[in-house]
């Protein structure tokens, strides 16, 4: 099966490039029916117990159009059918990025999102303010003025230490007590300049999902490409997941998922697996 549509997708290129009549080219895809979901449809997968970025050899398929670029076989059956669909109507894109095992993604993250070490800002001591000394009134003792003492208000044996009949008195007063230093606490975190998937949460670890490029770049909202697939896509099962919508925080117009397809004419043989 996916033989043959690989043949197709040739043949439509080649046809078209015949020169054949417009009428010729201009026959109605078949229509897959709504995606079960609005992301990766993934459950058919669990349930055959399958591992993210682990997926069995056999259960990949390789897209002609991208050599290397790998996709579940369901979703490539529908992905060679949209490519089909895009080539007739002189659209171009390419799946840049498509499975990524399970060592892919971990290079990926690492690269993507790598150790920031942050140090949170240490508050400066608040000074308390010191007054100035003032001045003794006019008229007024200064006890620090020996000529301003009283010696009959002195007591000699509480002036000095060593008295007769009287131990010397030991200090009273305390040490001052230690100033704590603030504590600097430092962390190590990982910050993803794109946003990144960690490994084994990536849907491109369910070889479902892929990265679009268009002339070299990236897809984005305003692209050619990116206007046809929002109108004809989902026809195939394929979504733009609502995360990397346009105009959301992580908005990435080149991302798209399998979410599966249903529609009256098929049954399923198991989830996610239509036969006629």
């Amino acid at each position: 099966m996916i033989a043959n549509l690989t043949a197709a997708v040739v043949l439509a290129v080649s046809t078209a490039s015949a020169g054949l009549p417009a009428a010729a080219l201009n026959t109605p895809f078949p229509d897959q029916g709504e995606p079960i979901s609005t992301r990766a449809y993934t459950d058919d997968l669990v349930e055959a117990d399958y591992d993210n970025g682990r997926l069995p050899a056999e259960a990949l398929v390789e897209i002609e159009s991208n050599p290397g670029c790998l996709i579940e076989e369901e979703a490539a059956e529908a992905w060679l059918e949209l490519e089909q669909h895009a080539m007739r109507d002189g659209v171009e894109f390419t799946a840049a990025w498509c499975y990524r095992d399970m060592k892919t993604q971990r290079r990926t993250y690492r690269r993507n999102c790598p150790w920031v070490v942050i140090t949170p800002p240490v508050e400066e001591p608040v000074e308390e303010p010191v007054e100035p000394p003032t001045e003794p009134e006019a008229g007024a003792e200064d006890p620090t003025d020996p000529e301003d003492t009283d010696p009959e208000d002195t007591d000699p044996g509480a002036t000095d230490p060593e008295a007769p009949g009287e131990e010397a008195s030991e200090p009273t007063a305390e040490p001052p007590a230690p100033v704590d230093e603030p504590k600097v606490v430092v962390e190590r975190v990982r910050v993803c300049r794109v946003p990144t998937a960690t490994p084994g949460n990536s849907n491109h670890g369910w070889g479902r999902a892929v990265d679009l490029t268009a002339d070299g770049a990236l897809l984005t909202c305003e692209s050619d490409a990116f206007v046809w697939l929002a109108a004809n896509a989902s026809r195939y099962g394929w979504v733009h997941p609502d995360w990397a919508a346009c105009g959301a925080d992580k908005e990435e117009a080149w991302h798209w998922e399998w979410g599966g397809t249903r529609n009256d004419g098929p049954t399923l043989s198991r989830p996610g697996q239509f036969t006629t």
